[in-house]
């Protein structure tokens, strides 16, 4: 943040250069404005736009709600901080593209900093197929939960699996555990998955889809 006060800091000084060298030359810097008409007011506007965000990037400096590589999410919009400058802040996405988001905006809307979190809690809903077993679905639960215990990053004494619900279409497994390294969630929920359906796979334990059954009778009442 210390070189954005440094660049906000030049720029504040050499508007104020230029206002006294101009008032020195014995102009009347609102006559100035004034004079020139459309321009003027289009200057007038921009330079209120630029104050805002000079404005921005000094409440971001004094409140301090991310750092450099933090990663946080604006106005729908998220990414890994990567500069704050006089008029906006950079931030780098996950697909490596970069956003510019004037600092006006970032100081007046609501922000999420991913970084400063512990941990992360993630829920996943897990379908079995009615004609599983009770002792299966046992067995089921407990590889979840070793699956999960195994992948480096979650809290391996905090992992919850429950039978929840008897659903339209299967047998309804609630999984709840926290991921303790944030900054790999996204890989870790994605080995955490491909992990359970790899050794549900291999335990021959089905996970469901909607289907459907259908009985046809006969006109005698026979099916």
């Amino acid at each position: 943040v210390l070189p954005m006060v440094r660049k906000s800091a030049k720029a504040i000084v050499a508007i104020l250069a230029i206002i006294i060298v101009l008032s020195n030359l014995g102009y009347d810097i609102l006559s100035l404005l004034a004079g020139l008409g459309i321009g003027g007011l289009a200057i007038a506007l921009a330079a209120q736009d630029a104050v805002k965000n000079i404005i921005g990037g000094f409440s971001i400096f004094w409140d301090k709600p991310f750092q450099i590589d933090d990663f946080i999410e604006i106005g729908g919009q998220s990414g890994t901080v990567k500069e704050v400058g006089i008029r906006s802040t950079r931030l780098k996405t996950i697909g490596g593209t970069t956003i510019v988001i004037p600092n006006s905006r970032v100081a007046d809307t609501v922000l999420e900093n991913f970084s400063t979190r512990q941990s992360r809690r993630v829920v996943v809903n897990i379908g079995l197929t009615y004609d599983t077993p009770a002792a299966r679905m046992e067995e089921g639960i407990d590889i979840i939960q070793k699956t999960i215990r195994e992948v480096e990053g979650t809290n391996r004494e905090d992992v919850m699996v429950r039978f929840v619900n008897f659903g339209a279409y299967s047998l309804d497994l609630e999984v709840v555990y926290w991921i303790t390294d944030m900054a790999n969630w996204k890989p870790i929920i994605h080995q955490v998955n491909m992990g359970i359906k790899r050794n549900l796979d291999a335990a021959g334990i089905e996970m469901a889809f909607p289907t459907e059954t259908h009985y046809i009778f006969s006109q005698n009442g026979k099916s």
